[in-house]
């Protein structure tokens, strides 16, 4: 009997398992494995605080601690409530640091231009106090105040320059060289109709009104024809109204020689050219 060949049988090779490739699922996994692993060791009592299981990382958690550090120890003022007296609010103020008394406030960069008067200035800062502003809040308030005014007044006279300045030119197209000459004499007119007082009311009433002054200047002509004591009064007079004297301390300003003789001291014409710009000037803005 023969005997058959032995075939031997040979083992496969067994595949190695391939090392998975990261992705973003695996990653999300071991992150919140990571975070979940590092709460392990925290004693189940403090994992009920939100404070805790907020915290991603034990960074997150001691910069929670440190933050509360920093706010331990400080005063803590209570919110206001509907319930609140008189007192209750004192005391809030005085805390947020309102001085004792209206009058023990510090004011400082106010605009020097603006002056309160005495009773403006209690009235303002007893109003200020009775709000519980602190000195800070008070004077940024009186300051903004201040400079509202300015502005207000800084407004009102440059419509009162616009206005003189275009009732000059209207009367100077219309009287030509005899505009200083009238000017005058509706000045000196007025002055002699009128006690100053009045003189000096209707100047600022009507002062920069050509139809008024060219009235005043038609009557003042009127008078020198008919009147002679009249009008030596007028030629005697020596009242300058503050529109005329403003229009001639803008000719002067043009006047070169006197400009000279004004600015020289050594110029034999400097002290009367000093005295009369002086004098101008009183005149004009009195």
């Amino acid at each position: 009997m023969s005997e058959e060949p032995v075939v031997e049988a040979v083992a496969e090779p067994v595949a190695q398992p391939t090392q998975a490739e990261p992705n973003l699922m695996s990653q999300a996994r071991a992150s919140v494995s990571s975070e979940l692993d590092w709460m392990k060791g925290i004693d189940e009592q403090f994992l009920a605080s939100q404070s805790v299981t907020s915290a991603k990382t034990p960074n997150d958690l001691a910069k929670q601690v440190f933050n509360l550090e920093k706010v331990i120890g400080k005063p803590r003022l209570p919110m206001p409530e509907e319930t609140w007296g008189e007192n209750e609010y004192n005391e809030f103020y005085q805390k947020l640091g309102r001085p004792e008394s209206p009058d023990a406030y510090k004011l400082e960069g106010l605009p020097e231009e603006v002056a309160f008067s005495d009773d403006e200035k209690k009235q303002l800062l007893t109003s200020l106090h009775q709000s519980g502003l602190n000195n800070k809040q008070a004077n940024s308030v009186m300051k903004a105040i201040a400079e509202r005014e300015l502005n207000l007044s800084k407004s009102v006279e440059n419509k009162f320059q616009e206005s003189e300045m275009n009732a000059k030119a209207t009367l100077e197209k219309e009287w030509g060289d005899k505009f200083e000459h009238n000017l005058r004499l509706a000045s000196s007119t007025l002055n002699q109709l009128t006690d100053p007082d009045t003189a000096s009311q209707l100047e600022q009433m009507a002062g920069n009104n050509p139809a008024f002054i060219k009235l005043l200047a038609e009557v003042g002509n009127k008078f020198m024809r008919e009147d002679s004591a009249f009008k030596g009064q007028l030629q005697s007079n020596s009242f300058t109204s503050p529109v005329a004297a403003r229009g001639e301390i803008e000719q002067l300003k043009a006047d070169p020689l006197f400009i000279k003789q004004l600015m020289t001291k050594e110029d034999p014409g400097h002290k009367l050219a000093q005295e009369k710009w002086t004098n101008l000037h009183k005149q004009a803005y009195q």
